[in-house]
């Protein structure tokens, strides 16, 4: 963990849901066996689990901003009528978004919502406040920004700077707190916000590309999100 700035300069605060609200292990777990099983409906043979590996591997490290849609065309080896089918079986084998929010993470939000004002800035599909309001976060939130509500989708800035604008704060005197470096991390810091990793799942092993784009903090669990954002605020 580490600490940049004086705690008065940040005055609000932006999230994704993935990772550090919902731990998504679980859910990833079943999505790499829906590409297997999809992979093997498209080709008709197991998809060998070093070339799963590598396929997601190399999505995450190129920044793709949906990793397991870069992981298919790897997969599908340039072929587009693959993709396309392996795309449609993947769908039918998934479930739906994962809603199991980490032990401590409502109670964490009540207490800064009372502090300062926050937003959600997710890639996520369609009704994300609806699924807010059932895991009882809702109310946490000024504003909330998920892709498919909005038609954009990080790591595109345009979605960070509607949040900003909602919550009427400058991205200098605000933290982002996100598990991905690419979509999170570095449009964060490209703005000029303080920006925290929550680093957990499927891209646990991303790396910032330049010092430019290294996070502020890094984090591994609320408790430690929770130090760094008591000394922040």
């Amino acid at each position: 963990m580490g600490e940049s700035r004086k705690k008065t300069e940040i005055r609000a605060l932006l999230w994704d849901v993935g990772g550090p609200l919902i731990d998504e292990e679980e859910m990833t777990s079943e999505w790499r066996g829906a590409l297997g099983e999809a992979y093997r409906s498209v080709f008709g043979q197991e998809l060998p689990l070093d070339r799963l590996r590598d396929a997601i591997d190399g999505a995450i490290e190129s920044f793709a901003p949906f990793a397991f849609r870069s992981a298919m065309w790897r997969l599908s080896t340039g072929d587009e009528g693959a993709y396309s089918r392996m795309m449609k079986a993947f769908r039918k084998y998934i479930g739906p978004y994962s809603d199991r929010l980490r032990p401590g993470i409502r109670e964490l939000l009540l207490e800064l919502a009372a502090r300062v004002p926050m937003g959600i800035v997710a890639n996520q599909g369609r009704g994300l406040e609806e699924r807010l309001e059932k895991m009882g976060i809702r109310e946490c939130f000024r504003t909330v920004n998920g892709s498919d509500d909005v038609r954009m989708w990080k790591p595109d800035t345009r979605l960070f700077e509607r949040a900003l604008a909602t919550l009427g704060v400058r991205a200098e005197s605000t933290a982002m707190i996100g598990d991905r470096q690419d979509n999170d991390i570095a449009p964060a810091k490209t703005m000029g916000m303080y920006a925290i990793l929550f680093r957990t799942g499927t891209h646990a092993r991303q790396h910032f590309r330049y010092p430019e784009e290294r996070p502020d903090s890094t984090v591994g669990s609320v408790t430690e999100l929770r130090e760094v954002l008591n000394a922040l605020i």
